[in-house]
């Protein structure tokens, strides 16, 4: 299965599993963008648990770069995908932060604290949607909290890599604005229309 026909087939799943936890437009939307949440943090894991195998095989792969064309298996799923995704990454948009294997920058350890804060929040959030066990308020409270953590990370990323990245040597044409800013965007995006919308409800106090 080719990395693109998996993501998709992985939005597809995501996009039905919401739909059956929920009964509401918006209540489908919240979950989906949280359990996609939960599929990007396994991701960042599976990219910080492998650094070292990233730096191994960067000089390989950018010689031979294969992550769109390529057929994995689905043991190459589990093992593969995420190493292989975030050097195409790497390559692309010229971050070399994330194979400098946990002695250089923060950015890594940012990724790691967002999967990691983003399954533990999102977890509740969810249950609170689905269950209706958690008071509406609370749950307002939870996603500004993940939403605001998710916004200021993202800010500061880009922040970090307009002054520790020697972006100079990137070719900075289309795939360097999709890896970099279009792949990025919407932890911008969405935690600002999160915000909004729940803090009308907390203004509301429904």
């Amino acid at each position: 299965m080719k990395a693109f026909t998996f993501l998709l087939s992985t939005l597809i799943l995501i996009l039905i599993l919401s739909t059956k936890l929920t009964s509401t437009f918006n209540d489908r939307l919240i979950v989906f963008w949280l359990l996609f949440n939960i599929f990007i943090g396994y991701i960042e894991a599976k990219m910080f648990l492998n650094q070292n195998t990233m730096s191994k095989k960067k000089e390989e792969y950018d010689k031979n770069p294969y992550f769109y064309e390529k057929n994995y298996s689905l043991s190459e799923l589990k093992t593969d995908f995420a190493v292989d995704g975030f050097l195409e990454y790497v390559r692309q948009s010229g971050d070399t932060r994330y194979i400098e294997t946990y002695k250089g920058d923060f950015v890594t350890w940012l990724e790691m604290l967002n999967a990691i804060i983003s399954l533990i929040f999102s977890s509740i959030i969810i249950y609170g949607i689905v269950t209706k066990k958690i008071n509406i308020l609370i749950i307002a409270i939870l996603v500004l909290i993940l939403s605001s953590m998710q916004l200021y990370g993202t800010v500061l990323y880009f922040l970090s890599y307009y002054t520790k990245v020697n972006s100079d040597k990137v070719n900075k044409g289309i795939k360097w604005v999709i890896h970099l800013f279009l792949f990025n965007l919407p932890w911008i995006v969405v935690p600002l229309i999160l915000i909004q919308y729940y803090s009308q409800i907390i203004v509301n106090g429904k």
